[in-house]
């Protein structure tokens, strides 16, 4: 919740570079952690006291970390929040973070049952599948963080809404076959780079209270990584699983729609996004 602010402070060019690198970090966690678990023959406790212990060493690296503060008057927090309260951009990044993260969370969640269920895939193969999204993933963070600039931050975001929504339509409602492996490597793509790039411009419109724009999209993103997946069960449970997949992309639809007219008046504007707040 607070490396990216931190990565924000440390660097002042390629940023977005560096919180889709620290992104893919956390993609890469989850891709060892699974590996792990199916080597440990899905032993959960053990898998997760060990790693347990490994962010407990990072948290007493961190204790020894010091930041160069910064000079100057700092608002108090309620002011900030009132004044990031009336900005229409941070309201729409902050609903597309709360409906992007929980497609991200869910489908993390649901792929292999979805697999098994509706695709017949069995236990090795659906696990594949699994690590075949978290590896697209990986590979558009660091693919979109390398080439992304930050005049195109508003128009990627758009872009990988619109992919996404489609992706995860056939990926969900289409018979691929052989193919269902390359749907969900592209359906990692399409949601890897939503999340740095939408903190990359939170961090970057907001400068001067950065930490707390950030935090409130952090916020949105624990939110939807509960809201939705709740959601979908509840559908599931009253209507199919097939059903509930429909939240899916509709999410990811509506989130685009959300963020249409705010991408577009920042896209538009001859100076570059990072350099006036949204109005």
């Amino acid at each position: 919740g607070v490396t990216d602010p931190l990565l924000l402070d440390m660097h002042k060019v390629r940023q977005s570079l560096h919180i889709n690198v620290n992104h893919f970090f956390v993609t890469l966690g989850a891709i060892l952690i699974t590996l792990y678990l199916l080597f440990l023959q899905m032993n959960w406790r053990q898998s997760v006291v060990q790693s347990g212990i490994v962010v407990l060493l990072l948290a007493a690296f961190f204790g020894l970390t010091r930041v160069e503060a910064k000079q100057g008057r700092i608002e108090p927090f309620l002011e900030r929040l009132k004044t990031l309260r009336r900005e229409r951009t941070l309201v729409a990044l902050f609903l597309a973070t709360a409906l992007v993260v929980g497609v991200e969370i869910g489908s993390l969640s649901i792929l292999t049952t979805f697999l098994m269920d509706l695709r017949g895939f069995n236990q090795v193969t659906s696990k594949i599948g699994l690590l075949v999204f978290l590896c697209g993933m990986a590979t558009g963070r660091v693919v979109f963080g390398l080439f992304t600039h930050k005049r195109q931050i508003p128009q990627y975001i758009l872009a990988l809404f619109g992919l996404a929504s489609l992706v995860y339509t056939g990926l969900f409602f289409l018979s691929l076959d052989g193919l269902s492996y390359v749907a969900i490597f592209l359906a990692g793509i399409s949601l890897s780079a939503i999340l740095p790039l939408t903190i990359t411009l939170a961090g970057l419109l907001y400068e001067e209270i950065a930490g707390t724009a950030l935090g409130l999209i952090k916020v949105a993103a624990g939110l939807g990584g509960i809201l939705l997946p709740l959601l979908m069960s509840l559908v599931a449970k009253s209507v199919s699983f097939q059903a509930s997949l429909l939240l899916y992309p509709l999410a990811l639809v509506l989130a685009f729609l959300i963020l249409l007219p705010e991408m577009r008046r920042l896209g538009s504007t001859e100076t570059a996004p990072v350099v006036e707040a949204a109005d």
